[in-house]
């Protein structure tokens, strides 16, 4: 029986022999080296096009091309190259290893935007221009309606697309808000803006379905 040729990996970089060697170990473990293999081609292609090795300073630049990934899956990005280095450095006492600590936070806290009375006067504005399809005849005064709730309620938007009209307590003004966080559910009390927002579409929704009601013959 001949042993079969090696798989051609395309890899051409000047990091390419340990990158082959790193994944053939690996996969002898029983790995499945398919996230390695990607965040791999993408560090040899950039090595290839500037014919160099893995420096402190090539390093730094095809990091600095990654900024498109979220800053965890840069993180991780950056961790298995750290680990390939780690594996080369075992035959090449002199190679680059990167230092983990300059590398991206797991998760960076993104700053929340406040929107201000003229951003949801826009938000309505373009609420109002939209147009009704035959699968959503609503839709102008539902999208209304959803900017007015999160705005002036603090619902979550999971919460705000699960609504039905039977959760609007029209007596006392509330809304059931099923089964939220933590599985459990509340009465919200409503501004005098989301119930002015609610019985206007209370009523287009008895009026669109009074007109497709049968008649009595």
């Amino acid at each position: 029986m001949t042993a079969r040729p090696p798989r051609p990996t395309g890899f051409a970089s000047r990091l390419a022999p340990s990158i082959d060697a790193y994944l053939r170990l690996k996969e002898a473990l029983g790995r499945h080296c398919g996230a390695e293999r990607t965040i791999f081609r993408a560090l040899d292609g950039f090595l290839t096009t500037v014919d160099g090795d893995l420096t402190s300073e090539t390093f730094a630049a095809w990091n600095a091309t990654l900024g498109r990934l979220t800053s965890g899956v840069r993180r991780n990005w950056l961790r298995i190259v750290r680990n390939l280095c780690l594996y080369r450095r075992r035959a090449m006492p002199d190679a680059f290893v990167p230092d983990p600590t300059v590398f991206p936070k797991s998760h960076v806290a993104i700053r929340p935007y406040i929107f201000t009375r003229e951003d949801i006067s826009r938000l309505l504005q373009a609420a109002g221009r939209l147009r009704a399809t035959a699968r959503s005849p609503l839709r102008r005064e539902t999208f209304r309606l959803a900017i007015v709730l999160l705005y002036t309620s603090g619902l979550r938007r999971g919460e705000v697309v699960r609504l039905t009209i039977g959760d609007y307590d029209p007596r006392d003004h509330t809304l059931l808000i099923r089964a939220s966080k933590f599985h459990k559910s509340r009465l919200l009390p409503l501004s005098s803006d989301a119930q002015r927002e609610l019985e206007a579409i209370c009523w287009c929704a008895d009026r669109a379905a009074s007109r497709w009601r049968p008649t009595a013959r």
